[in-house]
C-alpha cells in the first residue's frame, strides 16, 4: 500500500494509487454506498479492472456483519451466470484496518438512470425480465437471495438491455432509515422495492419469493417509467403490502405476470424465477411451460404453441388476469408444430431435409410482406424458419441481421448497419409476418465496414455461424485488452479485425487453444474512438488472407475464393466499440 501513514490520516475517499494488500490498486472513486465507498481499481499483476467496495469503519468490529459479508462473497463465487457480476473475494487490509470486497467491474448505465429519462418498451421489459430472472434463478439454486433487487442494482451495457447485469447481492447496509439500502434481521433492500416479508408480514422469511416480489416492482416501473407508490412512512410501507398495488398503468400484455409476482402472500407468487423467465404474454398457461405464442390483433382464443426444443412440464397455474386472446388449453407438441407452421404461413419453402444447408433461391422480402414459396418440399422446423426469415430480410446494401436466442416471448436479433430505418422495417415486418415479438440490438457501422456485412450475409445463407464470444464489447481506444473465444467446428480458423477506416488486419496467428475452441487475448489500440468489427471464418481447407488490406478489396476476393470451397465456410461477426477512457 502506498504511503500508509498518509492514508490512515486521510479523510474521505482514498486517493488514486492506493494499494490494497499489494494485490489491487485504486484508480478512481465512484460513489458512497450504504456499507462504504465504491472504487474502480485494477489487479496489479494482470491490469484487469475490478470494482472495490471498502467496508465502513463502523462495521469493522461487527463480527456478525463481517461473517455475513464473507459468507455472501464465498457463496457468490460459486455462481456462474452471465447476468450476475462475478465476485473475487472478501479481504482485510491490515494497514488500513478495513475489509473490502472485490468483484468484476461492469461497464454500463444503471437501469435507474435510464428510467429517469424514459420508460422501457414491452419488448425491452420482457427481454430484461428474462435476463434478470435467469440470473436470479442461478443465485437461488445456490440458496443465495439478493434481497435488494432494484433499478440501482441493474447495470445496462451499451450492447443492449438483454445483456444487463445484476450487482450488489444484499450485502449493503445503511445506518439510517429512508430510501437507502439496509440489511439486518429479516430486512434488506430499498423501501420502494421491499417485499411484504421484509417488513414483517408472513413471518418475515426472506427467501426467493421476496426477490420475485421486488423484481415485479422493478418491471412495473420499467413499463410505467416511474416507481409504483410503495414508499412512505413505515406504517404506510407495511400497509401498502397487504394487497396488490394498482397496476392499471401497466401494459395489459405484461400485467398478468406482474400481478402474480406482487401477490402479498409469498406462496401465491410464481414458484421460481425460472417460471418467470419462461412466461409468455397472452396466455393463462402455466408459467413454467415454455411456449412461443404469436400476438394476434383479433380476440380469438388460440392454442399455445410450444417451442419444439424447449418445452417444460406443466405445473398448476397461478391466479392471473386472463386476456381476451388467452390460451384455452395446452396441446400436444406434434399438433403445436403444425399450428406454428400455419401461424407463420407459407412464407418460406425449402428443398431438402430439415437442417440441410442446401436451399432454393428465395425472393428478397420487402418490409411488411411475406416471401412467396420458392418450390415444393417439406417445411423446416419453426425455429429454423424464423432464423432464415431474419437472415433473408432485405435491408439494403449495408445490412446484416442474425437471429439469436428464440425464447418463449421474443426473438433476439443482432443487427449491423449504417442506419436505423431498415431495422425499424424489419421490426414491423417480423411482427406482421411471424406474429411474434422481436428484440433488435443495432450495432452501427461506418461505410468502410459495409463489405464485411455483405460477405457475412453471403455465407450465413448456407451455413450457421460458429459460436463467437467477446469478453467486453467496450474498450478504451488508446489501449485495452481484447479477449474472447471461437467455438470452431472446422480445421482452419481465421480471425480478422476491421477498423473504422476499413483496414483489415489478420490476427489468425494470435489464436490459441485447441481444435474445437480457439481463444484470443491481445491489446487493441487505435488513434481514435469508433466501431471495430471482428470476423471469424472457419473452413475445411486453408485459405490465403494475405497482407493487411482494405475491406472493399479483401472481402470481394475472399468471397470469390470461398465460393469454390465445399463444404462452404462458416462466418461470424462481432462488434467492439472503442471509447474514450475515464
Amino acid at each position: 500500500m502506498s504511503n500508509p501513514s498518509a492514508i490512515l490520516a486521510f479523510q474521505g475517499p482514498l486517493p488514486p494509487g492506493t494499494r490494497l494488500n499489494d494485490n489491487y490498486e485504486i484508480d478512481v472513486f465512484l460513489k458512497s454506498g450504504g456499507m462504504g465507498d465504491v472504487y474502480r481499481g485494477h489487479e496489479i499483476q494482470t491490469g484487469d479492472s475490478v470494482a472495490i467496495k471498502l467496508i465502513r469503519e463502523q462495521l469493522a468490529g461487527d463480527e456478525t456483519m463481517l461473517a455475513m459479508f464473507r459468507n455472501e462473497a464465498l457463496a457468490l463465487r460459486r455462481i456462474h451466470h452471465e447476468a450476475i457480476v462475478r465476485y473475487f473475494g472478501f479481504t482485510f487490509e491490515p494497514q488500513l484496518r478495513r475489509h473490502y470486497l472485490t468483484m468484476e467491474f461492469i461497464e454500463g448505465t444503471p437501469l435507474s438512470e435510464i428510467l429517469q429519462k424514459r420508460a422501457l418498451t414491452v419488448a425491452e421489459t420482457l427481454a430484461l425480465r428474462r435476463r434478470l430472472a435467469l440470473g436470479l434463478q442461478a443465485a437461488h439454486d445456490q440458496t443465495v437471495f439478493h434481497r435488494d433487487v432494484s433499478p440501482d442494482n441493474v447495470i445496462v451495457p451499451d450492447s443492449g438491455i438483454e445483456r444487463s447485469r445484476i450487482i450488489d447481492f444484499g450485502i449493503a447496509r445503511s445506518l439510517r432509515v429512508g430510501d437507502v439500502t439496509v440489511i439486518g434481521s429479516g430486512f434488506a433492500g430499498k423501501f420502494k422495492y421491499v417485499s411484504p416479508e421484509q417488513v414483517g408480514h408472513y413471518g418475515g422469511d426472506v427467501r426467493a419469493p421476496s426477490d420475485i416480489y421486488s423484481l415485479g416492482l422493478v418491471l412495473a416501473e420499467c413499463l410505467i417509467g416511474t416507481p409504483l407508490p410503495m414508499d412512505g412512512s413505515q406504517a404506510e410501507i407495511v400497509e401498502k403490502r397487504r394487497q396488490v398495488p394498482d397496476l392499471s398503468a401497466v401494459d395489459p400484455v405484461v400485467r398478468p405476470l406482474i400481478e402474480s409476482m406482487l401477490q402479498p402472500d409469498p406462496t401465491a407468487r410464481p414458484k421460481s424465477m425460472a417460471e418467470i423467465a419462461t412466461w409468455k404474454p397472452g396466455s393463462a398457461a402455466p408459467l413454467d411451460a415454455t411456449i412461443f405464442a404469436p400476438r394476434f390483433s383479433n380476440a380469438t382464443a388460440l392454442p399455445a404453441i410450444p417451442v419444439p426444443h424447449e418445452v417444460a412440464p406443466p405445473r398448476t397455474p397461478i391466479k392471473q388476469e386472463r386476456p381476451s386472446f388467452a390460451v384455452k388449453e395446452m396441446i400436444a407438441a406434434s399438433a403445436a408444430l403444425l399450428l406454428l407452421g400455419a401461424a407463420i404461413g407459407g412464407w418460406l419453402w425449402f428443398k431438402g431435409q430439415p437442417g440441410s444447408t442446401t436451399r432454393t433461391e428465395t425472393t428478397a422480402v420487402p418490409p411488411g410482406k411475406k416471401a412467396e414459396p420458392a418450390g415444393d418440399g417439406p417445411r423446416l422446423d419453426p425455429v429454423v424458419r424464423i432464423r432464415q426469415y431474419v437472415r433473408d430480410f432485405d435491408g439494403g446494401d449495408c445490412f446484416l441481421a442474425v437471429a439469436g436466442t428464440i425464447s418463449a416471448d421474443s426473438v433476439e436479433i443482432d443487427g449491423f448497419g449504417r442506419e436505423r430505418e431498415p431495422f425499424d422495417a424489419l421490426d414491423r415486418s417480423f411482427k406482421d409476418v411471424i406474429g411474434a415479438q422481436a428484440t433488435i440490438s443495432l450495432r452501427k457501422v461506418v461505410s468502410a465496414q459495409c463489405p464485411v456485412l455483405a460477405f457475412a450475409k453471403r455465407f450465413l445463407a448456407t451455413v450457421d455461424p460458429p459460436r463467437f464470444d467477446v469478453e467486453r464489447a467496450r474498450l478504451i481506444y488508446a489501449g485495452d485488452r481484447l479477449e474472447g473465444t471461437i467455438d470452431a467446428r472446422a480445421d482452419h480458423v481465421y480471425f480478422l479485425i476491421v477498423d473504422d477506416s476499413g483496414q483489415v488486419s489478420d490476427f489468425s496467428d494470435h489464436l490459441g487453444g485447441e481444435p474445437g475452441r480457439r481463444d484470443f487475448a491481445m491489446e487493441l489500440r487505435s488513434s481514435r474512438p469508433g466501431p471495430v468489427l471482428l470476423v471469424a471464418i472457419e473452413t475445411r481447407q486453408p485459405i490465403t488472407i494475405g497482407a493487411s488490406a482494405k475491406a472493399q478489396d479483401l472481402f470481394v476476393s475472399l468471397t470469390q475464393e470461398l465460393s469454390t470451397i465445399s463444404p462452404p465456410p462458416a462466418v461470424a461477426v462481432h462488434y467492439v466499440s472503442l471509447v474514450p477512457g475515464n
